[in-house]
């Protein structure tokens, strides 16, 4: 499980949010936020390169800022 960071261009959150829900069954849940970042996405992958895939695909939407992947620890 991992828990990607997305900063947006203004008012690019909820663009964002919506392609990256497209990106299923990768993608479990993207929630649009306030603070210092715009979306927050869950992601459920097999292994590293499924996460590669899914967070360089997230990185090239054109709305994209930056992103801060978190992988989680079970």
């Amino acid at each position: 499980m991992a828990y990607v960071l997305i900063r947006t261009e203004i008012g690019g959150e909820y663009d964002v949010a919506v392609y990256a829900r497209s990106l299923k069954p990768a993608v479990t849940e993207a929630l649009v936020t306030y603070g210092s970042y715009d979306v927050v996405v869950r992601l459920e992958v097999n292994d590293m390169a499924e996460l590669d895939e899914v967070v360089t695909k997230l990185r090239k939407h054109q709305l994209v800022r930056g992103t801060t992947t978190l992988v989680a620890s079970t």
